[in-house]
């Protein structure tokens, strides 16, 4: 038997504070087997250990001090121990408590809080823990919450278990759980459509105001369209907030005409999001740039058939506010969408949920929401506006917000976004995570239950809409 733990202070051996201790005796008696050296004293804790194949061990330590994750390897059983290598770049996030669970042959399940974003989180292994590089997020929280465990039930599936504190007293917190499917990797998963995606790229010519940093959003933003060239997508879509606004209505311009003049460079079509600093410029001004007819509208990927992505105007009756209008035009939209068995996405800049975006959303989100809940096609609602992005699944919706480009410091923010059958897939950029997100059916409330059956009686012919994977 072998297990690792922390050692405070002076019970270390040496400079090593967290030790391996084994048993040969079923464990009715231990010792010290070796140490894990390179985190300072009552630095260092949180450790995960697991043997990934016969006399392979894999071991985690998070580093308080630098809030990185340290990985460490032995070939031995644990004698000695491979030199420490951060995984934190490999993760791209703040992770709290890992917990290792070796799932089947090379694919290892490493789960924990993201204590920055605070998300239950998973990253999967196909190779054995030498890479972590699918994330799936289980749960979002508020106050305090997140540390995992997590059991192996079968070659494809785990059932982990969290808590969640929402007044951060730990007196009586909240136990949760979930089962985690995770497929074998498909040999034939080719995504139906492909798009870039950017948020909040808020340039001015003007002094930043940390953390945004709008003059550096102007080389952000070309090394995103350098980067989205090299792939080939179907388009890319910004989710509003091109500009922030400057000192009077001419140097707003300018800066619009700068930021225009990169996104000019990309090789695919680009579709538009007008954000509410976007109207800085005027709103006339801001759809002849952006080449709207109106701010709202939707279309269909080129040769793609059975989805629907629509883009909506968050401000067309105020800040944040949906207009009669726009909100009859979505109703009939859906309708019509679900008629002709459409999975639809909806762009939006700001989030209707507070679980996907705890700062910042639609001044009044409790009308659309509604709509989108009872939809019974929205699959996904992709938004930007509050510059920390967030995540939350609610009623089979997957609602993702977007990192602000703005305030991305030095690592930028941006996403490709691939969308298969049963899945859509996000490779986050800089400061956007990446994502696994399962397309799950959607909760169709009865009333629009029978009207779909109803409409369906009706119809004659439709696009068939592909069998996705629950």
């Amino acid at each position: 038997l072998l297990i690792a733990g922390d050692v405070h202070p002076a019970g270390g051996i040496g400079d090593c504070h967290t030790l391996l201790f084994h048993s040969t005796d079923d464990g009715r008696s231990w010792s010290v087997r070796s140490g894990l050296t390179g985190v300072d004293e009552n630095k260092g804790d949180e450790v995960a250990l697991l043997e990934t194949r016969p006399g392979e061990l894999l071991c985690l330590l998070r580093d308080r001090q630098r809030k990185d994750i340290y990985r460490y390897w032995s070939r031995d059983g644990g004698r000695t121990w491979s030199e420490r290598a951060s995984i934190r770049d490999m993760l791209d996030c703040t992770l709290q408590r890992p917990f290792l669970t070796r799932v089947s042959d090379d694919v290892i399940l490493l789960s924990g809080r993201d204590f920055g974003r605070k998300e239950v989180v998973a990253f999967v292994s196909r190779d054995g823990g030498r890479t972590f590089a699918e994330r799936r997020t289980i749960d979002s929280y508020q106050g305090d919450g997140g540390y995992t465990a997590a059991v192996r039930l079968d070659d494809s599936s785990v059932r982990i278990v969290w808590y969640a504190d929402r007044r951060a007293t730990l007196n009586m917190p909240d136990v949760k759980a979930a089962r985690l499917t995770i497929p074998a990797r498909s040999v034939d998963a080719s995504p139906l459509f492909s798009f870039g995606l950017v948020a909040d790229v808020q340039y001015a010519d003007k002094p930043d105001r940390p953390p945004r940093l709008y003059r550096d959003s102007l080389e952000r933003l070309r090394e995103c369209v350098t980067e989205l060239n090299r792939h080939p997508l179907d388009f890319t879509i910004q989710l509003g907030d091109l500009i922030d606004g400057n000192i009077g209505p001419e140097k707003t311009r300018e800066d619009l005409d700068r930021v225009m003049s990169e996104f000019a460079r990309l090789d695919k079509r680009l579709y538009h999001v007008a954000g509410n600093h976007c109207l800085n410029a005027g709103r006339e001004e801001i759809e002849e740039k952006l080449g709207l007819d109106r701010a709202y509208y939707d279309f269909t990927p080129d040769g793609v058939e059975g989805w629907r992505l629509i883009v909506l105007d968050g401000n067309d009756a105020g800040y944040g506010v949906l207009g009669e209008e726009q909100t009859a035009w979505l109703k009939q939209t859906l309708d019509a969408a679900r008629r002709r068995n459409e999975r639809v996405i909806l762009f939006n800049h700001f989030a209707v949920l507070k679980k996907a975006a705890a700062r910042h959303r639609m001044k009044t989100p409790e009308p659309l929401q509604s709509i989108i809940t009872r939809s019974g096609c929205v699959v996904a609602y992709f938004a930007g506006h509050d510059h920390a992005g967030g995540y939350a699944e609610e009623g089979g919706i997957q609602h993702v917000t977007f990192h602000g480009m703005v305030e991305s410091g030095w690592r930028n923010a941006y996403a490709i976004v691939y969308v298969f059958q049963d899945r859509i897939e996000i490779r986050g950029f800089g400061a956007v995570p990446s994502r696994r997100l399962a397309l799950l059916a959607p909760a169709l409330p009865k009333t629009a239950e029978r009207g779909a059956r109803a409409a369906d009686r009706d119809r004659v012919t439709a696009p068939a809409a592909g069998s996705g994977k629950h």
